[in-house]
């Protein structure tokens, strides 16, 4: 572990990159061997679209056992959404998926060559990746159909919409005039995009930029769903 930090760290240009790469190690290690997304990422689409996320979870739980065994789960994946034929759809909206990218938690790389923890590492960033990305494109899908059922015109500002809607949903939000330094700000401050993507859904896209008709009234329908949802739970366990 020593050695291949020494090594990653040793090659940085300059205190910006050293800065990052110790925050994003530190950021990195804290995520991993647990399986949050579920949850953390997963929390609102668990009132939204309950089935996708009870599927979906359960199939992150036997991730971890696959990519332990030694199995390419994401590759999987990733051709399964390529191959779909709402994945045009998605690409022309902006759906954050099936693309050469890492979820928040886990920007450093270099720890999978670890031994040991280096699978461990692996097995809990793939159950993390697999289940948000297979969630925000199944419940894109969702809407996608109930659009078609409503009349929509998915143009490719309809399209852009809805996958602005559906990233926030499930922990990806934008971070506009940030965006060109993201991956920076990413590995000092933990999740910002999720937390742009809370500050999204809680305001129901009020102050997204072309939000359309359609997605306006799905925003306000899921934050409806959210807090009914949340409040029930805190009722539950203060009771």
């Amino acid at each position: 572990l020593h050695t291949e930090f020494t090594w990653h760290t040793s090659h940085l240009k300059n205190p910006k990159e050293l800065i990052s790469r110790i925050a994003g190690t530190a950021k990195s290690l804290k995520a991993s061997t647990d399986n949050s997304a579920i949850f953390r990422q997963g929390w609102k689409v668990m009132f939204t679209n309950p089935i996708i996320w009870f599927r979906n979870a359960i199939q992150s739980f036997q991730n971890i056992i696959k990519t332990l065994g030694g199995k390419e789960v994401m590759d999987g994946l990733n051709a399964e959404i390529l191959s779909d034929r709402y994945y045009d759809m998605a690409k022309t909206g902006k759906l954050d998926v099936a693309k050469i990218m890492t979820e928040e938690p886990f920007p450093a790389q270099w720890i999978k060559k670890v031994p040991v923890l280096g699978r461990i590492y692996k097995a809990s960033e793939v159950a993390f990746t697999a289940f948000v990305q297979k969630t925000r494109f199944d419940v894109f899908k969702t809407y996608i159909d109930a659009a078609i059922k409503s009349g929509v015109d998915l143009n490719k500002a309809e399209l852009i919409s809805i996958g602005k809607m559906v990233n926030s949903l499930t922990g990806r939000g934008h971070l506009g005039g940030i965006e060109p330094v993201a991956g920076f700000v990413n590995n000092v401050f933990f999740s910002p995009r999720l937390l742009k993507s809370n500050i999204d859904v809680l305001t129901a896209h009020a102050f997204q930029k072309g939000a359309s008709s359609f997605v306006r009234k799905r925003a306000a329908i899921n934050l409806v769903k959210i807090i009914s949802g949340t409040a029930a739970i805190m009722a539950t366990a203060n009771a």
